[in-house]
């Protein structure tokens, strides 16, 4: 089964992870070639730019989403190369004030993306959301 991935700010702030065109430049610089689309529907928008590069042999989506908190990876934690890309979303914004979450598709766990984090340790890391309630554990993202 194919899952979304999901690299988003728990915090309420101003603080983004990049903005479409940083992303954009990045993700090009990362995969030369990689397609990239960018939507203009300000109507009904779930992403502003999605990019289409291979990792590791497989075409994966990767989805910028407007307010700039989320970026979004479609595929499962264990796919190769998968870990290393969220590895890579959260190098675009080193700054260590800025909370990064890894979720997937249905809140089922998290990881907490730390600047410098690696593949392995993002792999390593996963919170499993049955063992431990994030409500309880971080009530300064939940409002509890």
């Amino acid at each position: 089964m194919t899952t979304s991935l999901t690299v988003f700010t728990p915090e309420s702030t101003d603080l983004t992870i990049v903005d479409r065109t940083t992303f954009t430049r990045a993700t090009q610089a990362r995969w030369p070639g990689c397609r990239i689309i960018h939507s203009d529907d300000h109507e009904n928008r779930h992403a502003d730019c999605y990019a289409y590069p291979f990792i590791d042999g497989t075409l994966t989506e990767l989805s910028h989403f407007p307010d700039s908190t989320t970026i979004a990876c479609r595929g499962a934690l264990e796919a190769p190369g998968i870990a290393e890309t969220i590895a890579w979303i959260r190098s675009l914004n080193p700054d260590p004030n800025l909370g990064l979450w890894l979720t997937d598709t249905f809140f089922t766990g998290h990881v907490v993306l730390t600047p410098g984090i690696t593949a392995d340790e993002i792999r390593s890391s996963w919170v499993d959301h049955a063992e431990h309630d994030p409500t309880v554990e971080y009530p300064e993202y939940f409002g509890n």
